[in-house]
Order: structure tokens, then sequence, then C-alpha cells
């Protein structure tokens, strides 16, 4: 028996890139899913790709920023798939290329208030969803390499900083829960730290 078949997954940023490779992965192994994403025409897209691998997909357009968004999204979710099992908060942005004092100061809330707080806005959220049931869950946070260390010449120290926040929040929050939680930034290869196994 698959192990996620039947259960309920939210992914924000779910429309594209890295969230629809990983709903791709939940729906071939049977999980009924819901697409988080401010891209309300990547989002039917997605659906239908999603579909096509004969899993159950709803849609829940959002904007990760806004936590009323997000609640909303996590509403639909929870009358769609009756109880939600995982929650991947994925949905980020990418901010790199001019000086540091170059770099607008409406850009740095923007990549803080997705990167950051669309993290927090899911957990949030999603978390009390999870708990309700009592059957157990796991909320996902991707981040990326760019929160462990720095490549000279980027010049993308606001989108570091976002990715930075991101791994320090979830390493403290995981103090909270009985189980440790894993942190999972954008990466394939497993590297092994103190915070346990990073993919």
């Amino acid at each position: 028996m698959r192990e996620f078949r039947g259960k309920g997954v939210i992914v924000t940023g779910g429309a594209s890139g890295i969230g629809l490779g990983i709903a791709r992965a939940f729906a071939l192994e049977g999980a009924k899913l819901c697409l988080a994403d401010i891209d309300s025409e990547a989002l039917e897209s997605a659906r239908k790709e999603i579909e096509a691998l004969g899993a159950e997909v709803m849609l829940a357009p959002a904007d990760v920023s806004d936590p009323a968004s997000v609640a909303a999204a996590a509403a639909v979710a929870q009358n769609a798939l009756g109880k939600i099992h995982i929650a991947v908060n994925n949905a980020g942005v990418a901010l790199h290329g001019p000086d540091i004092e170059a770099v607008p100061l409406n850009d740095c809330h923007w990549a803080f208030g997705v990167n950051v707080f669309g993290i927090i806005h899911g957990i949030k959220s999603f978390l009390p969803l999870i708990r309700i049931h009592g059957e157990g869950g796991h909320i996902v946070n991707t981040a990326s390499i760019a929160g462990f260390r720095a490549w000279p010449g980027l010049r993308y120290g606001i989108y570091a900083a976002t990715k930075h926040a991101v791994i320090a929040l979830w390493k403290s929050i995981s103090t909270e829960f009985a189980k440790p939680l894993r942190i999972v930034p954008n990466r394939v290869q497993p590297v092994s730290n103190d915070a346990g196994t990073l993919y």
C-alpha cells in the first residue's frame, strides 16, 4: 500500500517549478491534492497535468504574503480534502543581481513577505488542521542552499537572508514538537549537519 494514498496534501507555489514537481510526486503516490498559487492561469494548467496522472486535485488561488489569503486557501483545502495530512510551504521568489544599496526597499519587503512570512502564514493556518484529526502529519518548508552559504559575485544577500530565516525558524520551532522536524531546503543531494538530514 502506498504511504500517501488518500492523504490530503496542500502545496503552496504548486502551479509551477518545484511546487508542481512535488505535486506530481504526491499524485503518483495516490494523494489527494490542493494546489495553492498566486498565478490562476498556471493553476489551471497544473490541474490538467495532475488530473492526467489520475489524482484528485483542487485549486486555491492564494498570495502567501497575505495571511487572510493563506487562511482562505487552508479552508478550501480542508473542505475539499476532508483532512490535511501534509502541508508543503513551498511558494518563494528570487531576488538577486543589483548591489545591496541598489535593491529597492519594496523588493526587500516583497521577498521577506513571500519567502518568510509565507512560511509563517502557512504554519499558522495549516498546522491546526493537521493537529485536529489526530492522525499525524507533516509540514515541509522549502528553503535553499542559499540559507547555508554565500557565493561571491551573486549579489543575493536579501534572498539569502530570507532563506536563512526560514531555516532558523524551523530549527527553533522543531524543539516544540515531540519528534524533531526535518529542514528541507531546495536541494537534491542529502547533506548531514547538526540539524539532521538536509535535502
